[in-house]
């Protein structure tokens, strides 16, 4: 099995690196230049904010105490209120690894420390492993800022396809109903949605039994399959419908629910 340092590449990385004390800077940037991060550097906390809003880097080693100015935990409160530099990690690099200043630490919104003296491999280890998590996160909101879009294209086609359209989970409850089926069998959402045994009393009673083996058939197999059937509404009308119905499954290959689509053939009063 791959490790995750073989499947997410974090070459030409940004690393910001926060420290008063010169020689602090210089240890780190021999320590992770063979990395190929794209490194900078700030000997103070006002600086580190400007560089970070201005260049925003992938990580923020931060040093705790560099006085006269403010210290490295008033600096991460700071990062973490501007919606620019909020989601950057914060990576304390201190001396201090009393419980109280390594609580403080996370409290306002660190990911980790490294201690002083500097050891390479901790380094290295901690900055790498941040940078993927953070390249893992990154995939993770675009894949559901993808899937919402995917979502809300579906739904505005569905609302006007001309086919009633619908949604149900494993057990048969509509979940999902486009506008052209409320429309075209005068039921309101309610009525629809949830409402499992609604659904199966429209379907015409010499149809009925076949429909449920078949829908069965599909929650159990998950084949899709095709038929034609009535459906009865309550004002007496029946429509026949050619109707498709396939199952939706999840991450676990489990099936969710049915995804179904229908087109009235033919009506009689």
């Amino acid at each position: 099995m791959s490790d995750i340092s073989d499947v997410i590449d974090v070459t030409n990385a940004k690393v910001l690196m926060v420290d008063d004390t010169p020689a602090n800077i210089d240890v780190l940037r021999k320590i992770l230049m063979p990395e190929g991060y794209k490194l900078s550097f700030a000997n103070s906390g006002e600086k580190a904010l400007h560089i970070a809003a201005r260049s925003l880097p992938d990580l923020i080693l931060l040093d705790v105490m560099m006085p006269p100015g403010i210290d490295g935990f008033e600096t991460c409160r700071r990062l973490k209120q501007d919606p620019v530099t909020e989601k950057v990690p914060v990576i304390f690099i201190t001396a201090k690894t009393d419980v109280e200043s390594l609580i403080e630490s996370f409290r306002i919104g660190a990911v980790d420390y490294i201690g002083k003296p500097f050891r390479q491999e901790e380094v290295c280890m901690r900055v790498r492993t941040h940078l993927q998590t953070q390249v893992l996160i990154m995939q993770r909101q675009r894949l559901r800022n993808t899937l919402q879009v995917s979502e809300e294209r579906f739904r505005l086609l569905a609302s006007w396809t001309p086919q009633a359209i619908f949604q149900t989970d494993a057990q048969g409850n509509i979940i999902y109903a486009n506008q052209y089926w409320q429309q075209q069998f005068g039921l309101s959402a309610d009525q629809i949605q949830g409402a499992t045994t609604t659904w199966w009393q429209l379907i015409h009673p010499e149809d009925r039994e076949q429909i449920q083996m078949r829908w069965q058939n599909v929650v159990t197999t998950a084949q899709a399959f095709n038929a034609k059937f009535r459906l009865q509404l309550m004002s007496g009308e029946i429509y026949w419908l050619q109707a498709q119905f396939a199952a939706l499954l999840n991450e676990e290959n489990q099936i969710d629910g049915l995804m179904g689509a229908m087109r009235v053939v033919e009506q009689k009063n």
